[in-house]
C-alpha cells in the first residue's frame, strides 16, 4: 500500500505548483469582478470594485473587451484556486494519517498468545459466516447494464479487474458482498467488495480505483477515500485499495499476496 501514500505525495506536489500558477496570476490580474447585464438583446460589461465599503461597477466599452477577459480569468482563478486547496487538504489529512506498517505496530502493541484466540474455527464461526453470507443486503441497482463480466461464483461485476477480484476471494473460501450500500455522510456509497474474515469475523471493504490515468477520476478517488477515512475506513485496516493505470492493468499475483496479507487462511 505504500505506493497509495506515495501517489498522494506526487499529487499534492501537482497541486501546489498549479497552485502557485495560479496566485501568480491573480497577482498579475486587475482588481475587481466582472458584470454582465442584458438589455434590448445586447449585453453590456462592468467592472466591479469596492473601495472603502463602497460597491462601484465601471462599464466597459467595446475597445477594452481585453480587461473583461482578464476580470473573467481572474474569477475563474479564483475559484479554480478554492478547490484545490480543499483538495490538497484531503491529500495532506490522508498522508500524515498514513500507517506504512501497521503489522509492525500490532505486534509490538499484542500479546503474540492472545492473537492466536482470533484463529479460532469452531462451528460458531462457521455459523456466523454462513448466517453473513445467507443474509440480504441491498445492493446497487444502478446502470446493471454494465454488469458485463461473469464470475466464478456466479455474481456479475463490471470489469475484468473486479473478476480477478472476486474470482481469486471464491477460490480461498472468503466470503464477499458485491457492491453492497452504505450510507455515508447522509449519502449512498456502493464499495466493489465488503468481505469477512471467515476467521476473525472482521469486515473489511475492498475498492478497486481502474481510470486512475484520468486526473478528474483521480480527484474523485481521494474525495472518496477522505469520506471512507471520516467514516472508519482506513486504509491498511479495514479498507483495501487496489489501482490501475492504462499502462499498468491490475496484476491478479499482487491480487493474490494482498489476500494473503489480510486474511490468513
Amino acid at each position: 500500500m505504500a505506493d497509495l501514500k506515495l501517489l498522494a505525495e506526487k499529487e499534492a506536489s501537482r497541486i501546489k505548483k498549479e497552485l502557485e500558477e495560479l496566485e501568480a496570476v491573480l497577482a498579475s490580474s486587475p482588481e475587481g469582478h466582472l458584470k454582465c447585464s442584458k438589455r434590448g438583446g445586447r449585453r453590456y460589461y462592468y467592472a466591479v470594485s469596492s473601495e472603502d465599503g463602497v460597491r462601484r461597477a465601471k462599464y466597459i466599452s467595446a475597445e477594452k473587451m481585453d480587461l473583461a477577459r482578464r476580470l473573467v480569468m481572474r474569477d475563474i482563478s479564483a475559484e479554480k484556486l478554492k478547490l484545490l486547496k480543499k483538495d490538497l487538504d484531503l491529500l495532506n489529512g490522508i498522508i500524515s494519517g498514513y500507517i506504512s506498517d501497521p503489522d509492525q505496530l500490532v505486534s509490538k502493541k499484542i500479546n503474540p498468545d492472545h492473537l492466536m484466540l482470533i484463529k479460532d474455527t469452531s462451528p460458531y464461526n462457521k455459523d456466523a459466516v454462513y448466517d453473513w453470507q445467507s443474509s440480504r443486503f441491498e445492493k446497487n441497482c444502478r446502470h446493471p447494464e454494465s454488469l458485463i463480466q461473469r464470475t466464478l461464483s456466479g455474481v456479475m461485476v463490471r470489469s475484468k479487474s473486479e473478476a480477478i477480484i472476486a474470482d481469486q476471494l471464491y477460490q480461498r473460501h472468503i466470503p464477499f458482498r458485491y457492491e453492497e450500500c452504505r450510507m455515508m455522510n447522509g449519502q449512498e456509497y456502493y464499495p466493489d467488495f465488503t468481505i469477512l474474515d471467515p476467521n476473525t469475523l472482521k469486515e473489511y471493504v475492498w475498492e478497486h480505483f481502474g481510470l486512475m490515468s484520468s486526473e478528474a477520476y483521480r480527484a474523485s478517488v481521494f474525495r472518496k477515500l477522505a469520506v471512507y477515512s471520516g467514516n472508519g475506513l482506513m486504509l491498511d485496516e479495514n479498507l483495501i485499495a487496489t489501482f490501475e493505470w492504462e499502462n499498468a492493468p491490475l496484476d491478479p499475483v499482487y491480487v493474490s499476496s494482498l489476500i494473503d496479507h489480510y486474511f490468513d487462511l
